[in-house]
């Protein structure tokens, strides 16, 4: 820890639980690797960039190893918990991508399980300028949201769509549902 300091340190429990993580019987061994590296960079992630982007890190891939393992409530638990500490250190990219994360998982229970997280994340991600959601892409969070809030009027789903396209052209959604079946169709093939 001396040499390459905390984040160092923590990244070596990450990479070599990361390795461990396709051995699905040795879930409890990479959670205690995992868990070993937060203990390391949780005290120090709001002062170091660095730590706070290996705990994110560590908290997904405790969120994969519970969803290797069909733990889909976990490994949501783990994902928002990423989606905390990203907000806490102002991470925007981060934040949105943890919300797909944990959406994806979501997505596989009821609507009691997702649709708070869905709605959530589109209205944090929604509120951004033009200028962050160029650089920051809220497709799959948007085209979710108006695929599955049925409550929503006619007008507000002209707007979002619109919006999306503007940002992220005429196909915005078909790409954003491609994206979704591959990813499940991977999800799938690992289980």
């Amino acid at each position: 820890r001396e040499i390459g300091g905390t984040a160092f340190m923590a990244s070596s429990y990450l990479m070599f639980g990361g390795f461990m993580v396709k051995f699905h019987r040795e879930a409890g061994f990479c959670h205690d690797l995992f868990d070993k590296g937060i203990a390391l960079v949780l005290p120090k992630y709001h002062d170091e960039q660095d730590c706070a982007q290996i705990l994110l890190q560590l908290y997904n891939y405790k969120g994969t190893v519970h969803s290797y393992n069909k733990d889909i409530t976990e490994a949501i638990k783990q994902f928002m918990t990423a989606v905390r500490i990203a907000k806490e250190v102002n991470m925007k990219t981060e934040v949105v991508n943890e919300y797909n994360y944990a959406l994806l998982m979501a997505l596989k229970k009821d609507r009691l399980t997702y649709e708070p997280i869905l709605n959530e994340a589109f209205e944090y991600g929604y509120s951004f300028s033009d200028e962050d959601l160029k650089i920051i892409n809220l497709s799959f969070i948007a085209s979710t949201y108006l695929d599955k809030t049925y409550s929503l009027d006619s007008s507000k789903r002209d707007e979002i769509s619109k919006r999306m396209s503007d940002l992220y052209g005429e196909d915005w959604q078909l790409s954003t549902k491609e994206l979704a079946a591959k990813l499940d169709a991977e999800y799938s093939l690992r289980n």
